[in-house]
């Protein structure tokens, strides 16, 4: 068994479930939640059930599975972030790897952003090559190595970081808007979470 932040989730029964962990959205293959540490108003996070290291693993069923999940939450947090633009990615990091962020479990990222992701991405030294929808990213596409993802404004990129780092879109975004609580470990924004859940009436 895989050490995971998740094993509530993919190993049913070895684990309590955190009380941060609160699901908004499910079905037979993924779950969704508010992220620890959302830096904006609606950020979550969809979780595969099965363990897996990265998305780019997914079955096909898998596959399917999550764009149904990704065009619910769309259509749900859609109506309360008008003013902002959804930006979805995957630190796709192999086990016990810094990229994972010490979750050591696939996640997609969906975040509903202020200002264009993929432009300030593009701005950095990260060598990027265009990509296609995450739910067509295969481990060839991806590398065998660790990557990162990020989608959104009609456009795809992805990367095979040099030098691996934690939470770098984190770090990224947080430059972004001007915050120094990015690290979800140090801040982890207790009271968006449950807000966020309230939005999807969810009590908690």
């Amino acid at each position: 068994m895989k050490s995971s932040k998740f094993l509530w989730l993919t190993h049913p029964g070895t684990n309590v479930r955190p009380l941060h962990d609160v699901v908004v959205l499910e079905n037979e293959y993924f779950v969704a939640m508010p992220s620890l540490g959302a830096l904006v108003d609606v950020w979550l996070v969809v979780i595969p059930r099965r363990p897996m290291a990265t998305l780019s693993s997914m079955t096909d069923q898998e596959r399917a599975a999550l764009n149904d999940m990704r065009g619910q939450l769309k259509a749900r947090a859609c109506a309360r972030s008008q003013s902002e633009a959804l930006y979805e990615f995957e630190h796709g990091g192999v086990y016990g790897g810094v990229v994972s962020c010490g979750v050591d479990q696939a996640h997609l990222h969906m975040a509903w952003l202020p200002f264009d992701l993929i432009e300030v991405c593009k701005a950095t030294e990260m060598a990027w090559r265009q990509s296609s929808d995450i739910s067509l990213l295969t481990t060839e596409s991806a590398g065998l190595t660790d990557y990162l993802f990020v989608q959104g404004n009609g456009n795809a990129l992805i990367a095979n970081p040099q030098q691996p780092t934690s939470q770098w879109f984190r770090k990224l975004i947080g430059a972004t808007l001007g915050s120094v609580d990015w690290d979800y470990k140090l801040a982890p924004n207790h009271p968006r979470i449950k807000w966020m859940a309230s939005q999807f009436g969810v009590a908690v």
